[in-house]
C-alpha cells in the first residue's frame, strides 16, 4: 500500500510518517510531499519537493506516485485571509483535483481543525454542531472542509475530514500555547526571563498529543469499511478534558518542581471561545480509538525535548504520577 503524505517538512507530518513506518511493519510504501526539505527525514520515506499551488506539478507527483492513500496535512494556521484561503483552500482543491484525476480510488484524509466550530458553548461539542468560525483560519478550514465533501458528494471521491483540537507534543513550535510555555519555563530557569509573559486570557481548550492524533487519523484512513463508515464524515480529534493556561503552567510547576511567576496583561481579555472540548464518541466508536496520552506526560516529554535540543538548565523533570 502507498501512502502519500503531504505538508510532510511540518510538526505533525514527522510523527505520523514515523507512525507509519514503524507501526505497519514495511507493509506501507511511505511518501511525503512538501515545498521545503524536512529538518526530520525518516528513512524509508521518499520526500518531493512540490509546491501545492502549482496544480500541473500536483498533477504529476499523484501520477508518478499512484497512491492508494493520501492524508492532507499541508496548509497555514496564521496569516491573512488571502493567504490561508490560498494555502487552506485552493492547494486541496489542487490536490483532490489530481487524486480525482489520478487516482480516483484511493483514499483521502483531510485534516481540518477544531478552529471550525468557535465557541459552541461550555458542552463537549459533536462533529454535527453548527461550523461557526470566528477567525480566518477557521473561516479556511470550514472552506476546505465543504470542498472535501463536495467531491465526496459530487464526484465520488473517497474522501473525509478529521478535526483535531489543541495538538501538543516533543518539537512544537513556540507560536503556540504549550509550546511557548514550556520554551518560557525553560528561559526563566535558565535566568533568561522573570515570569511566564501571557498575552491572553485563561481560556480552557482540549489538548491531545500528536501521537495520539496521528494514529487516530491512520485509523481512520485504514479502516476496513473506510468507503461505507467513514468516506463523507467528519471526526473529532481530541482527549475529551479541557485546561487554562493556569492549569498548564501547575503541571509544569510539578513536573520541575519549582514555582513561577506569571505576567498577565494589564486590562482583562475578553476570550471570543472560552472553552472547547471534543465529543469524540464518534470515532470512538467507529475505530476503537482512544486518547491515550496524558497532558503531564505530554509536557515532561517537551520539557526533555527542550533540555536535550538545548542543553539547558532545565532541571530534570521529577517523577510525577500520572493525574
Amino acid at each position: 500500500m502507498k501512502v502519500l503524505v503531504t505538508g510532510a517538512s511540518g510538526f505533525t507530518a514527522n510523527y505520523l510518517i514515523k507512525h507509519l513506518l514503524s507501526s505497519c511493519e514495511g507493509a506501507l510504501q511511505v511518501w511525503g510531499i512538501s515545498r521545503s526539505a524536512p529538518k526530520i527525514s525518516h528513512a524509508g520515506c521518499t520526500y518531493i519537493r512540490v509546491d501545492l499551488n502549482q496544480s500541473e506539478k500536483v498533477e504529476d507527483v499523484i501520477k508518478k506516485v499512484s497512491p492508494d492513500a493520501v492524508i492532507h496535512l499541508a496548509g497555514l494556521n496564521r496569516g491573512t485571509l488571502a493567504e490561508l484561503l490560498s494555502a487552506n483552500v485552493i492547494n486541496t482543491e489542487h490536490l483532490l483535483r489530481a487524486v480525482r484525476k489520478g487516482r480516483p480510488d484511493a483514499r483521502v484524509l483531510v485534516i481540518g481543525s477544531s478552529a471550525e466550530y468557535g465557541y459552541a458553548g461550555d458542552t463537549p461539542i459533536t462533529e454535527d454542531m453548527q461550523l461557526r468560525p470566528i477567525g480566518t483560519y477557521g473561516i479556511s478550514k470550514v472552506a476546505a472542509d465543504l470542498l472535501a465533501f463536495q467531491y465526496y458528494s459530487t464526484h465520488g471521491l473517497g474522501v473525509a475530514v478529521a478535526r483535531p483540537f489543541n495538538l501538543i507534543g516533543p518539537g512544537q513550535a513556540d507560536s503556540f500555547i504549550c509550546g511557548k510555555l514550556t520554551r518560557q519555563a525553560a528561559e526563566i530557569v535558565g535566568g533568561m526571563r522573570e515570569a511566564f509573559e501571557l498575552d491572553g486570557g485563561d481560556a480552557r481548550r482540549d489538548f491531545v498529543d500528536v501521537r495520539d492524533a496521528v494514529d487516530a487519523y491512520w485509523r481512520l484512513l485504514s479502516h476496513e469499511h473506510f468507503e461505507q463508515r467513514v468516506a463523507g464524515c467528519a471526526f473529532n480529534v481530541g482527549s475529551g478534558r479541557s485546561y487554562s493556561v493556569t492549569d498548564v503552567i501547575q503541571e509544569i510547576s510539578v513536573i520541575t518542581g519549582r514555582s513561577y511567576k506569571v505576567h498577565r496583561p494589564a486590562l482583562p481579555v475578553r476570550e471570543r471561545v472560552p472553552v472547547q472540548i471534543a465529543d469524540t464518541t464518534l470515532i470512538q466508536n467507529e475505530t476503537g480509538w482512544r486518547h491515550s496520552t496524558p497532558l503531564r506526560r505530554s509536557l515532561k516529554e517537551m520539557i526533555e525535548d527542550i533540555s536535550h535540543s538545548d542543553n539547558s538548565q532545565f532541571p530534570k523533570p521529577h517523577r510525577v504520577e500520572q493525574p
